[in-house]
């Protein structure tokens, strides 16, 4: 079976800095909007409609926003966010509009997993949608390869063009993971959140290439994780059991994904929390900054 890769973007990066190239008001020369998000092109009428839209809440704003976006159709614009980098958004999707307002999509689960970065990491992100953990990953110097994996094919256009517009080392890889190697349907995110594209269920599937973490790297394609990102709504479970040699014999540090979880934030899977228990890794819930529990958590497991 082919599988559809893009050349490692090889950009030298600026080795006395953690983040290479980090937007401030000196360094780039686009329009301050927010703190830390500039406009980098856009019309005039989107830069007038952002400002508006990023500006201070008044009465009836939002009841105008939507009355612009019907008849005017603002569209996608491209930013540069101080922690991602530049990336073409729209308010429209739910993760691209936390890039434009916010500069950063889960800062937290980013935080927790190069916590354990040293040098050379190799980055697996594993459900890369439209790279809001892969841009940051693979410009830090720390990283010597990210490897983004997303299947459904606007998405993956998604990226490979947030990915062109950065410096850094990256593989972008079109193709799901799972526990065997195969032709999978993956069933479309709701209208606005594109990132909850499933393998479990949904509405009209788009068929997408499915690999092993195992076939990857024992076939000589990719270097095994050193650090690693899942975001597969669901499907963490198989995409581990197609790992299981890798685990063996070569784990991760450390791994940071999503599960459901009661009220008090305790994994449901048991199957989940085995297979990490198996492998001699310890699991810790990651706390949202607004500190509440939600029916999905993300989750750190370290050896």
């Amino acid at each position: 079976m082919d599988i559809p890769l893009i050349k490692p973007d090889l950009h030298q990066l600026d080795e006395s800095r953690g983040i290479r190239s980090r937007p401030s008001v000196r360094q780039h020369s686009g329009q301050l909007v927010r703190r830390d998000v500039f406009i980098v092109s856009a019309s005039p009428f989107q830069r007038l409609y952002y400002r508006y839209y990023l500006g201070p809440d008044r009465p009836g704003k939002l009841r105008l926003c939507r009355y612009l976006r019907t008849i005017m159709r603002p569209g996608r614009i491209t930013v540069a966010a101080t922690d991602v980098g530049t990336v073409v958004v729209d308010e429209l999707d739910f993760v691209e509009r936390h890039l434009l307002v916010h500069g950063c999509y889960e800062p937290e689960v980013l935080d927790s997993l190069m916590g354990f970065a040293e040098s050379d990491e190799v980055v697996w992100d594993v459900g890369a949608h439209v790279g809001s953990f892969t841009l940051p990953a693979m410009r830090d110097t720390r990283v010597a390869m990210a490897y983004a994996f997303e299947p459904m094919p606007e998405a993956f256009r998604k990226l490979s063009e947030n990915v062109s517009l950065n410096a850094g080392r990256s593989m972008l890889i079109n193709c799901a993971l799972g526990d065997q190697r195969r032709i999978l349907p993956l069933f479309c995110g709701p209208d606005g959140n594109s990132g909850m594209a499933s393998a479990l269920s949904g509405s009209d599937p788009v068929p997408v290439n499915c690999l092993t973490v195992d076939w990857l790297i024992e076939s000589g394609y990719l270097k095994a994780p050193t650090l690693m990102k899942l975001d597969v709504e669901g499907f963490e479970e198989q995409v581990l059991r197609g790992g299981a040699n890798m685990f063996q014999q070569r784990p991760p540090k450390a791994v940071v994904f999503e599960a459901e979880c009661d009220s008090d934030g305790r994994i449901i899977s048991s199957e989940l929390r085995e297979f990490f228990r198996t492998y001699g890794f310890g699991i810790e819930r990651i706390a949202r900054p607004q500190a509440k529990v939600e029916p999905r958590e993300n989750y750190v497991a370290w050896r």
